[in-house]
């Protein structure tokens, strides 16, 4: 007898938890976006990404969230979107069940600015990858200038530690400034 009631008792508990959740799943899928709220997280530390500059990338793209039905809205193209802005370390976007976009930023830090033998300027940051100058911000970092040549064009995908290891245990000007600026 005390068997049935707690095969019961658990039926009537799956079925609410079913019921519950079949209800939360149709009011998200008529949600509807009412705001877009951009957090830089790191913003302290340094300015290189302002809240403006992302709503600004996303009007660029014609990318207008607000109105828009939750279920048109592609998280994870967002996030690929503003991933690709240099200054972005990372970034997390999700919804919240009041309607509205949340976009969480983490800013590339630099380390140490570098201006090359030919008055080219740009910082490396703190996983060895260039980083352009920022319109915006200047960071207060050690620099590095004299008889220094990249040999390499200035973005955001080149690492200075693969260049090391592309040059076949030739010592790398920037892999060595990396190793002394992140030692300091």
């Amino acid at each position: 007898m005390k068997k049935v009631k707690y095969i019961i008792l658990w039926s009537f508990i799956a079925i609410y938890i079913a019921v519950t959740l079949g209800f939360v799943a149709e009011k998200q899928q008529r949600l509807v976006c009412n705001a877009v709220e951009v957090y830089v997280v790191d913003s302290l530390r340094n300015s290189f990404v302002l809240k403006k500059s992302i709503m600004n990338l996303l009007q660029q793209k014609g990318i207008n969230l607000i109105g828009k039905n939750f279920k048109q809205i592609n998280l994870e193209n967002l996030e690929i979107l503003i991933n690709s802005y240099p200054p972005v370390d990372k970034a997390e976007v999700y919804k919240t069940s009041d309607g509205r976009i949340v976009i969480d930023i983490h800013q590339r830090n630099p380390i140490l600015r570098i201006i090359d033998m030919s008055n080219d300027s740009y910082y490396l940051d703190e996983k060895g990858f260039l980083m352009k100058l920022s319109g915006n911000y200047a960071s207060n970092v050690i620099i590095a200038n004299g008889n220094i040549h990249t040999g390499v064009p200035i973005n955001n995908s080149i690492n200075v530690l693969t260049l090391e290891e592309k040059a076949h245990g030739k010592r790398v000007l920037l892999a060595e400034l990396y190793k002394v600026a992140k030692f300091i």
